[in-house]
């Protein structure tokens, strides 16, 4: 093999820069991360840790502020916030109608349904063996759509407390040595993830879904999927937040009134923008 050339040896000074590269990887975990904060009460408030991925997430979640000015700086299809949690998007199993006959397809709550029929503790009925089919009954109780989804607990969300310890003791470290570049990446970096933390986490998801005139019949019917079959007993109205239902984050104003689902987030294009900013600071 012959000798590498002169070209090559005079870029043998180059340096990575470690602090800008971080900006760009681990996005989807920190983008998993920062979806969970509408599942846990109290999650919001426990976002104030340094992680990688910043410039991702300013990607991922600019998109939903919705406005024609952050649609500028963060261009891509306006995804509902639900969407881009990934708590909507998923195509749910055929719905059969008991007693009209009708048929449709669901969906994420449908998808949903077959999924949580996965998990239940199964019991073998004896008889003539044939094809074996996973069959689940689902009694549908009165549904309140105007109530938040149940959150889980706060003591769940308390090992959110352990990022935190870790980036506060890294950013005491760094200043005991002097290090005040790295002092100051990590310092805006939980300034940030806090922020964008508090911001997104402010709505409430809710579960939508068409009304029903009074007087109508029972919603009773099965859902049949590849590898189970859901057998559901309900009103009509109840029985379509399994069908026809969907995940909306609903977020209020000042006043107390509801903005909806659709309204311009220009507190989330702010924060992503944050995000964006540090990122490309920490390249520079």
């Amino acid at each position: 093999m012959p000798p590498l050339g002169a070209p090559l040896a005079q870029y043998s000074k180059f340096n990575l820069n470690l602090a800008g590269v971080a900006g760009f990887l681990g996005g989807e975990e920190a983008v998993s991360a920062m979806a969970s904060v509408h599942l846990y009460e109290g999650r919001r408030w426990l976002g104030w840790y340094n992680a990688p991925g910043s410039g991702t997430m300013a990607k991922e979640f600019g998109r939903m502020a919705n406005s024609r000015f952050w649609d500028a700086l963060f261009p891509g299809p306006n995804d509902p916030p639900a969407v881009s949690f990934g708590l909507d998007g998923k195509k749910g199993p055929q719905y059969i109608a008991a007693l009209s006959g009708t048929t449709l397809t669901t969906g994420h709550l449908g998808y949903l349904t077959m999924e949580r029929n996965k998990e239940v503790e199964e019991r073998e009925i004896r008889g003539r063996k044939t094809v074996p089919v996973n069959v689940a009954y689902l009694a549908m109780k009165p549904v309140d759509y105007e109530a938040p989804v149940k959150l889980l607990p706060f003591k769940s969300a308390l090992w959110g407390l352990i990022p935190i310890t870790v980036s506060v003791a890294t950013c005491v470290m760094c200043a005991l040595v002097y290090d005040w570049f790295s002092f100051s990446v990590i310092l805006a970096g939980m300034i940030t993830s806090g922020l964008t933390s508090a911001v997104i986490g402010k709505g409430r998801f809710v579960i939508k879904s068409v009304k029903q005139p009074p007087g109508i019949p029972p919603g009773h019917g099965i859902l049949i999927g590849e590898d189970g079959v859901v057998v559901i007993k309900g009103a009509e109205q109840d029985v379509n937040a399994v069908t026809m239902g969907r995940f909306v984050l609903e977020t209020r104003s000042k006043h107390g009134h509801k903005k909806g689902d659709v309204s311009k987030h220009h507190a989330i294009g702010i924060s992503s923008q944050d995000s964006d900013v540090l990122a490309l600071t920490c390249k520079v």
